[in-house]
């Protein structure tokens, strides 16, 4: 990890590091507070992020990929699951605490029933407990084919609430939060918007989904490069003999 991060143009504030002085790493990941990881796989850039033993964790699966020791390769996923849980319950409540913040500026705050407020306040209190959205009663279509009922977690605010896989199935027994967000179209009526836009998702099943979560969200900015590097100026560049 180098502090380059408030520089974005290669050339111009930074340079490009090179592996085997021939090429750029195929990750370039800019972080907060002005960090930035070169890596090749995203396992490496994980590891990174996350810090503490993410990166043995790593190795140790790669030396068990031939093995036939299923318990050891449990383990070893297991532990990595549990610490991109625990990272990404940090960003969950430095995203949730930003968001709450800019709705009390701009006053969005204010059109919060309390039931709404309530969960926005403990998502971003380190204290507090993961959200479950609204408990509503929703239509279903049960066994036999009929219509019943059954009570889900929604989210019908605009302003965003964070979630992190971590906290529900099939890691726990709780049920992610649906959203609900609904705006008037050009006559009026209301419709539902598509793609659950008032929800953040810090997907922990693998380390690809979390690097593209962290993205999505506005916590990491990605750039991936080719293996076989397309400018002239790199393909020339030899190994010293």
């Amino acid at each position: 990890m180098v502090t380059d991060g408030a520089s974005t143009t290669v050339g111009h504030g930074r340079l490009l590091p090179l592996v085997g002085n021939r090429r750029p790493y195929q990750y370039d990941v800019r972080l907060p507070d002005s960090q930035r990881i070169y890596a090749d796989t995203p396992e490496d850039v994980i590891a990174v992020i996350v810090g503490g033993d993410y990166a043995q964790l790593v190795a140790a699966a790669a030396d068990l990929e031939e093995s036939s020791d299923q318990d050891a390769i449990d383990a070893v996923r297991i532990e990595r699951v549990r610490l991109r849980h625990r990272h990404a319950d940090q960003v969950r409540l430095r995203l949730q605490q930003e968001i709450n913040e800019h709705a009390r500026r701009d006053h969005s705050w204010d059109t919060l029933d309390p039931a709404e407020r309530q969960q926005l306040e403990s998502a971003a209190d380190p204290d507090g407990t993961y959200p479950v959205g609204i408990p509503t009663e929703q239509p279903m279509i049960n066994d036999s084919g009929s219509v019943d009922t059954v009570w889900r977690g929604m989210w019908f605010t605009k302003i965003q609430l964070v979630v992190n896989t971590g906290d529900y199935m099939p890691f726990s027994d709780a049920l992610i939060p649906e959203s609900h967000y609904a705006e008037p179209d050009s006559d009026g009526r209301l419709v539902v918007v598509a793609g659950d836009p008032n929800l953040v998702l810090l997907d922990i099943s693998d380390e690809v989904a979390y690097l593209n979560s962290l993205q999505t969200c506005g916590y990491a900015e990605v750039t991936i490069r080719e293996v076989e590097q397309p400018d002239p100026h790199f393909r020339r560049i030899s190994v010293p003999s």
